[in-house]
């Protein structure tokens, strides 16, 4: 699908989804909801990252569905290593991690939304054009999980390792997410805040965005390191 911007300019409007789920019946089930949407192509489907990886690099995606368990690799690892093919892809989340830590690590990976297996194949469609639209989709948990990792940066033993800087909230950034945290939506979180809608999104996307360039940091520093000493891989 596309649309037209001028009389002389087609711009191509459809969203690029490769989806990477070890439960083939999951694959079918996302697939068969997203076929029919005029906006939404599936360019591929994976069951293991590294095959994700590499359909990724051949179909260039915008968004990327990832199982929230994909055996040992799980939702973070799975994410990470699409990106570093696909730079620019982010990462919806088919299910929410049980533990919310594993959530913080979606996110650094490139994670921007979480969508509830048990409400999948209602929802999907509407959650690939939330996030690919720059909306995140934190559920409680998650977004309760945030917090707490900019928290823990905060503390004197939280520094990043070799000098990196902290990346910190600001203020706006804090109270979205304290509002999505106590189960809001993002735009009942406008409301409450006096904001319009796209900037409460944007400040949650900003402070995911934060833990993003953090994680991306220390994987090219310790790819560094890896490289400076010999023997080492």
């Amino acid at each position: 699908m596309g649309s037209f911007v001028t009389t002389d300019k087609w711009v191509d409007t459809t969203i690029r989804v490769l989806i990477c789920d070890d439960y083939a019946v999951t694959r079918r089930r996302v697939v068969v909801a997203l076929e029919q949407r005029p906006d939404i192509e599936v360019v591929g489907e994976a069951a293991e990252p590294t095959s994700a990886e590499s359909i990724g690099r051949e179909t260039n995606p915008d968004l990327v569905l990832v199982g929230s368990e994909l055996g040992q690799a799980g939702a973070a690892q799975t994410a990470a290593r699409i990106r570093q093919g696909v730079p620019s892809a982010r990462a919806l989340v088919l299910g929410i991690p049980e533990d919310s830590l594993d959530g913080v690590e979606a996110v650094k990976a490139g994670a921007v939304g979480f969508i509830d297996r048990n409400t999948l194949v209602e929802n999907v469609a509407d959650a690939v054009r939330t996030v690919y639209g720059g909306s995140p989709i934190l559920p409680a948990p998650i977004a309760t999980a945030v917090i707490e990792a900019f928290d823990r940066l905060a503390a004197p033993e939280g520094a990043p390792a070799g000098g990196l800087r902290r990346p910190k909230l600001t203020d706006r950034e804090r109270k979205v997410l304290e509002l999505l945290a106590a189960e809001h939506s993002l735009d009942e979180a406008a409301s409450l805040l006096d904001l319009l809608p796209g900037t409460a999104a944007n400040l949650a996307a900003n402070a995911l965005l934060k833990l993003m360039r953090l994680h991306d940091a220390e994987v090219a520093l310790e790819a560094a390191s890896a490289r400076a000493v010999p023997g080492r891989h």
